[in-house]
């Protein structure tokens, strides 16, 4: 027997989760192509300034002073991370959130035989989970990047890719996230997981593009059970039951047209696919009540969206917005033979924020996000569910001393419309070139049992992770 849950909450946990940061700043000088440096290209507009830690947090990579390099190069790291919940999960055994050893090798080689330059990018992780109890293999770089023209990049292969101006927020980026690792300690950089895909990149007066091509739809890796436990409406209490999620094999595409225009770094943006978590679940009572499993099915969707960021004062300002068209023919519910009262409410979300330098080596930012959900309806014109608004108010606060050798960063989003909280802290200090401390903490809390941050205030936690580099 098969019962249809409508999964607003995963409505909720796509819509929010998709609020987080970017934690981009854009060079509102270098709107137009940045440099004709091909790797400076491959990164999104929203990466090229680096903020006053001189290291875009959100898209730091510990290796990449060893990318610049133009000649053959290695790299490996050996990384130790251990979480564990502040308060007892009743619904789990496990009550730590990370436990792990983790390895990686980075390799790059640039020939300039080829073409204009080919670049030969291979990152691979492998590591063993306490967790799922597993070794696991994580590739998050495997690809060619060529330069076929003066204005014709193409980087073809396993890539992380992004956009968008937001603070942890995303609103036009649509590529794979991993939120687990996100709220369970891992480095920050592990938010944006890996795609197979083609990207091209084209430059000119004009402005210039960015179009990908991902094969086949891939799913986020969300809250699905494994390490965190949720709420669920018809227990009404949290529960661990594991989520699959019914992947359709189908392809989607993204593309990014931006330019700078009298200082101003304008974007607009498109995105073809289907939404990155499920929109709705079947709950398998074929199985025991203690190995009940869900399924997952995602709806197609197309979104439409634009952003704005130029300085002001001291600081720089960013406005995004985008339009998620939710469509009603989707494989999963054809599967399912769900009604159309199970299509997700089209969304209009925006954001604005500000971050600044109230006084040196600090840096302040505040964001506003808004999710405007409208009113679904029947074939027959009835309204299933009414309109409403979800906000969210964010706020970062990075500190950097010891001439940058320890950085403090604390962020904090408090839900205006749920009433609930989620707190991220982090101290990194640098011990060496070779030898990085990280501890850190991820609280959750709120009013309600069943909104989304306050969902998850028995996951949280404090972690600390020791990175050796060779």
């Amino acid at each position: 027997m098969i019962k249809l849950i409508h999964t607003n909450m995963f409505c909720v946990f796509c819509a929010l989760l998709c609020t987080v940061e970017v934690n981009a700043q854009l060079d509102i000088n270098n709107g137009e192509r940045v440099s004709n440096d091909f790797k400076q290209t491959n990164e999104s507009l929203a990466n090229n300034t680096q903020d006053e830690w001189n290291q875009n947090e959100w898209e730091h990579d510990d290796w990449a002073d060893d990318w610049q390099a133009t000649e053959p190069s290695t790299t490996q790291f050996l990384a130790l991370g251990y979480g564990k919940r502040i308060n007892t999960d009743s619904t789990r055994t496990e009550q730590d959130t990370l436990n792990e050893i983790r390895a990686g090798l980075a390799w790059q080689h640039i020939n300039t035989a080829l073409f204009n330059g080919v670049t030969f990018n291979a990152k691979v992780e492998g590591l063993y989970n306490g967790i799922e109890k597993q070794f696991q293999l994580d590739i998050r770089e495997l690809n060619a990047s060529l330069k076929l023209t003066s204005s014709i990049d193409l980087s073809v292969g396993r890539q992380v890719l992004t956009w968008g101006t937001g603070d942890y927020v995303f609103l036009n980026d649509l590529f794979k996230k991993d939120w687990q690792s996100f709220f369970n300690g891992r480095d920050d950089k592990y938010l944006k997981a890996a795609n197979n895909a083609i990207k091209a990149s084209f430059y000119s007066s004009w402005g210039n593009i960015n179009a990908v091509w991902l094969p086949r739809y891939e799913s986020d890796q969300g809250i699905n059970g494994d390490y965190f436990s949720y709420y669920s409406p018809f227990a009404a209490t949290n529960t661990n039951m594991h989520i699959f999620i019914e992947e359709p094999d189908k392809p989607e595409w993204a593309i990014r047209y931006y330019k700078n225009i009298n200082r101003v770094d304008f974007a607009l943006y498109g995105y073809s696919g289907f939404a990155k978590l499920p929109t709705y679940l079947q709950v398998v009572h074929s199985l025991s009540a203690k190995n009940a499993e869900l399924t997952g099915y995602v709806h197609p969707l197309n979104t439409y969206g634009a952003s704005a960021v130029l300085s002001l004062g001291s600081g720089i300002i960013k406005a995004e917005f985008a339009y998620h068209n939710y469509m009603r023919d989707t494989l999963g519910l054809e599967k399912s033979h769900l009604s159309d009262m199970s299509l997700p409410h089209d969304q209009f979300r925006w954001l604005v924020g500000y971050t600044f330098e109230p006084v040196a080596s600090v840096n302040l930012g505040f964001q506003l996000y808004q999710e405007h959900n409208y009113a679904t309806y029947s074939n027959s014109g009835e309204v299933h569910e009414p309109e409403f608004n979800r906000t969210w108010l964010t706020t970062m606060l990075n500190k950097a001393a010891l001439q940058d050798r320890l950085k403090l960063s604390l962020t904090n989003f408090y839900s205006l419309s749920d009433k609930d909280h989620y707190t991220r802290l982090s101290g990194e200090y640098r011990v060496s070139d070779s030898l990085q401390i990280t501890i850190g903490a991820n609280i959750f809390g709120g009013q309600e049992k069943n909104t989304f941050f306050h969902q998850f205030k028995k996951g949280s936690n404090v972690y600390g992770r020791i990175h050796v580099y060779f």
